[in-house]
């Protein structure tokens, strides 16, 4: 278990969608500006590095949420800030006044409108795709980054909606797997099959000479292609009532659940106990935090619930090889390295 530099802040339990595939139950709790402060404070002084706010939908407490950000920034060094917006509460001066700051934004959007709209709905109706895009102008997008969740039923659509989400203007793309489906090894082929396209788009692009995108969620993939210790999970996450817990997949759990997972001994006995189901910490794809939602939030028994980890470690093992491969192949191109700071194909 390696100690954590990463915080995932749940600044509400609101938000103004209501996505398929979310795992955080709507509530009415939020973070307050001094617990959150001094959440951020205490972080930093123990050596804590980089810092994701989420929700709910974190733009509807837009003046907390620059304030905090803005707060991080003039840190020395300054923590890495990410905010996951939904986009339909941002705009231009939002947007640039997040980026000023230092942070990177991320807009939840999983290609285009009809695939996007199938599983992310507007409370208020109309379309989510139109909502997140109508007050981002085309050069913004460039930098800003695009990140979709792969439903099993849109798993042979990735490349398609990759491709969709380059033609809107964004020029930093990323996609995961819906943490809270069963995948398995059909699954796996189709998502080998079309990283395998992405490959082929990539290369496609550049022969015609339109410019590369970031991908955006290879990082960690990297850091373990150099060797670098990314077992296990980093993270701590502070939910909206102020606790802080071990995986932010805990949020799905019942109050009673989360409260014997809290600090750092809650940490150590959840992380003993997904290990103990199967969670093997050098698998990808989270699989402490489909534990949890698996047997805290279904209320799977424990022989259910390993039964349904042991399918997704083989899930897991082929889609990371094939992402891994993706990688290695792109690597050989010099664009895709001057993107993405590499030195050498891999």
């Amino acid at each position: 278990m390696r100690r954590p530099d990463h915080l995932s802040v749940y600044l509400t339990g609101s938000c103004d969608m209501a996505c398929a595939y979310c795992f955080v139950p709507a509530c009415r709790d939020a973070l307050g500006r001094a617990g959150l402060f001094r959440a951020l404070d205490s972080f930093a002084r123990a050596g804590g590095r980089r810092v994701t706010f989420l929700g709910g939908e974190p733009l509807l407490r837009w003046g907390l949420l620059k304030a905090a950000v803005a707060r991080l920034g003039r840190l020395r060094p300054p923590l890495h800030t990410t905010v996951f917006t939904n986009g339909a509460l941002l705009d231009r001066d939002r947007a640039e006044t997040l980026l000023r700051s230092g942070a990177r934004v991320v807009v939840s959007l999983d290609g285009g409108r009809a695939d996007n709209d199938k599983s992310r709905k507007l409370r208020a109706g109309g379309s989510a795709y139109a909502a997140a895009l109508r007050g981002l102008p085309r050069p913004l997008r460039a930098r800003l980054t695009a990140s979709a969740v792969v439903t099993p039923a849109g798993a042979g659509r990735l490349a398609a909606n990759v491709r969709a989400l380059y033609s809107a203007g964004f020029r930093a793309i990323a996609w995961a797997p819906d943490i809270k489906a069963a995948w398995g090894p059909a699954e796996a082929r189709v998502l080998s099959a079309e990283l395998r396209r992405i490959g082929r788009d990539y290369a496609a692009m550049l022969r015609s000479g339109r410019p590369a995108y970031e991908l955006a969620n290879i990082y960690e993939l990297l850091d373990l292609d150099r060797g670098a210790d990314v077992s296990g999970c980093a993270s701590l996450t502070l939910s909206p009532s102020v606790e802080m817990l071990p995986c932010d997949k805990l949020l799905a759990a019942p109050a009673s659940v989360r409260r014997g997972y809290s600090g750092p001994a809650g940490r150590r006995r959840f992380f003993a106990e997904a290990s103990a189901a199967g969670a093997d910490p050098a698998e990808p794809l989270c699989p402490a935090g489909y534990y949890s939602l698996l047997r805290h939030a279904r209320g799977l028994s424990p022989s259910e619930t390993r039964a349904a980890m042991d399918l997704r470690a083989g899930f897991s093992r082929v889609y990371g090889a094939a992402l891994l491969r993706l990688v290695r192949d792109l690597s050989r191109l010099p664009a895709f390295r001057l993107k993405h700071g590499l030195e050498a194909p891999l």
